[in-house]
């Protein structure tokens, strides 16, 4: 079967045969867990009830009920490929369109005949295999799976492990309890109805794609990190995305708003005062001239008040103007980003861009002739001679280090610049850094960092060793906030900006881009990141001899630049791949 994109569709979801005369059922109380659910689908059409105003939420759903559901939702006629002659399921039978639809999934073979069972209840385990074959969700990738918990495919039967395990990770299944899916247990009209509602807001216009839950914004600033795990350089800034998000959601509204701020909720908006040629934050909204009547104007003043955003009215001719906006408020770091078939895209309406920047010196300097070619394993166990920065015997208060059999985490700020503090975090496992960054979440990061001792703490110093790194790299933002759960914002179909716009054509994300660049070396950082979202209309005395704790960061390790005050992260990396000194050598020998 072919992966199903569907496009808008009425849903219509045939619960019982019978009707329901008002949304007060006499047998469902308030208390119920899917009450609010039951209740919201009958009020906007979607679900029946019984003629004695009853709902029968415990009641089993037989296996052709539940045929009729998914055929009722996405309004999909079977295949040639599909059809299939069920000796129990004639063609005069009510469910028959719906079983030659989804019934290959639970046929059974008799004496030479084909059963689908229809009247039988249908099990979690069968309802998995329905959707797992009918939606395509491919096999399931466990790196999406936070902790999943082993256990809970315990009596499932091995031709739907599979299944199981997949609805568990687009989150479309759970189990009745942390460790049991019951497997064999029937589903009832309830769960029926909670689980066509999650199945309808994922096919109007999309896919059925992974979603991985949100538990804080400490974790979304490590997604992209795990999401883009490829063993490359890689850089990017949650602060930048966050601001865009920020000013997106502002324009949102519904279902739209809800998956944007699932994401940022738990983010408080820190706001920087700029520095020259220090420190550059900045929110601008692209407006297309002919569009510039339909932009609400509380939309425009909430940008403009909240995020200080410009709004800039341009003809979209080409990408210049954006382009030197960008290049202006990253200190000419990123250039000609966007391409002119972007803006000049006859649906392209607007564009709201976040751009941020940071040119900033060591609060402790590393020296030129100190740095030099040493040796740097890779992650395939290679040996490069990396151009390596070295700071000896330094009890500098700005460095802070921690060191144990797992880990190595060297801390070093930045010059505080007017009330702005920020700091770079290397931390190196000793083992795989993909594997790493795998398994880390925000809490495990915060509590290692929370272990490092300074410099002037030792009673020797460190000597510190830390390879420079250059790069630039370009985020896969809108694949990746569609794996977190943002997804209707980029429905051309569904998504829901009836707060930016009045134009009863409405506006979706066409495109979400995300670009970021470091330089790191003896004098300190340059970086800068852009986040763009492309809104398209619709369609002491020493006794011995020094003996200085070495922290030697020699192998691939993944990084951090944060406001050492608030905590607030700027920036995300891992370098696989650092400076080569045979590239380097000849610059440094013209400075000695």
């Amino acid at each position: 079967m072919k992966r199903i994109v569907f496009p808008m569709v009425i849903i219509i979801l045939l619960l019982s045969v019978c009707f329901a005369v008002q949304a007060n059922f006499s047998d469902l109380d308030k208390s119920h867990w899917a009450y609010d659910t039951i209740i919201k689908m009958f009020d906007e059409g979607l679900i029946k009830g019984y003629e004695d105003n009853t709902f029968k939420p415990e009641k089993e759903v037989t296996r052709e009920e539940f045929a009729q559901m998914v055929y009722n939702t996405v309004k999909q006629e079977a295949t040639t490929e599909q059809l299939q002659n069920y000796f129990d399921v004639p063609n005069t039978k009510w469910s028959y369109n719906a079983v030659q639809l989804v019934g290959n999934s639970l046929k059974e073979t008799s004496d030479g005949y084909v059963y689908f069972y229809p009247e039988k209840p249908i099990q979690r385990q069968e309802v998995a295999k329905v959707l797992y074959d009918f939606f395509e969700l491919y096999e399931p990738n466990m790196s999406y799976i936070e902790g999943f918990p082993s256990s809970l495919t315990n009596n499932v039967k091995e031709e739907y492990q599979t299944a199981v395990i997949k609805v568990y990770q687009v989150d479309l299944m759970k189990g009745v309890s942390e460790d049991n899916f019951a497997p064999e247990k029937s589903l009832t009209r309830a769960e029926a109805a909670t689980l066509i509602s999650r199945i309808a807001d994922r096919v109007k216009g999309e896919t059925v794609e992974p979603i991985k839950p949100q538990e804080s914004d400490k974790d979304f600033n490590l997604d992209f990190l795990k999401l883009e795990n490829n063993k490359k350089n890689l850089i990017y800034s949650p602060l930048s995305i966050k601001y865009a998000m920020k000013m997106l959601v502002e324009g949102a509204d519904g279902k739209t708003k809800e998956e944007i701020e699932g994401l940022i909720s738990g983010f408080e908006l820190t706001k920087y005062k700029n520095i020259e040629k220090i420190l550059s934050l900045a929110n601008s909204i692209f407006i297309r001239d002919t569009y510039k009547d339909f932009v609400k104007e509380e939309f425009v003043n909430q940008v403009k008040d909240k995020y200080d955003a410009e709004i800039k009215i341009d003809a979209f001719a080409d990408a210049k103007n954006a382009n030197n906006w960008i290049s202006d408020k990253t200190f000419g770091i990123i250039k000609n980003m966007l391409k002119d078939e972007l803006v000049q895209n006859p649906d392209c309406e607007m564009l709201l861009i976040n751009a941020l920047a940071i040119d900033m010196e060591w609060a402790n300097r590393f020296s030129f002739d100190k740095t030099n070619g040493r040796k740097f394993t890779t992650e395939d166990g290679k040996e490069i001679n990396a151009t390596t920065m070295f700071k000896e015997e330094t009890k500098s208060d700005s460095i802070s280090y921690f060191m144990d059999d797992k880990i190595t985490v060297l801390s070093m700020d930045l010059k505080k610049y007017d009330d702005v503090q920020l700091e770079f975090d290397a931390i190196m496992p000793k083992g795989n850094l993909s594997e790493f960054i795998k398994g880390i979440t925000g809490d495990e990061l915060k509590e290692i960092l929370g272990k490092t001792t300074k410099a002037s703490n030792t009673k020797d110093g460190l000597d510190i060793y830390i390879p420079k790194f250059k790069f630039n790299y370009d985020l896969g933002l809108k694949n990746d906030l569609k794996e977190l759960g943002m997804v209707e914002a980029f429905s051309k179909y569904d998504a829901n900006f009836t707060k930016m716009t009045n134009n009863p054509r409405g506006l979706y994300v066409g495109e979400a881009l995300h670009k970021a660049d470091i330089d790191f070396s003896e004098e300190g950082i340059k970086a800068a990141a852009v986040t763009v979202f492309a809104m398209d209309e619709k369609a002491s005395f020493i006794m011995d001899p020094p003996k200085p704790i070495v922290v030697r960061i020699d192998r691939p390790f993944m990084f951090l630049i944060r406001d050492k005050v608030t905590g607030e992260i700027w920036f995300v990396g891992s370098v696989y791949s650092p400076n080569l000194w045979e590239n380097d050598q000849a610059s440094y020998a013209s400075k000695f």
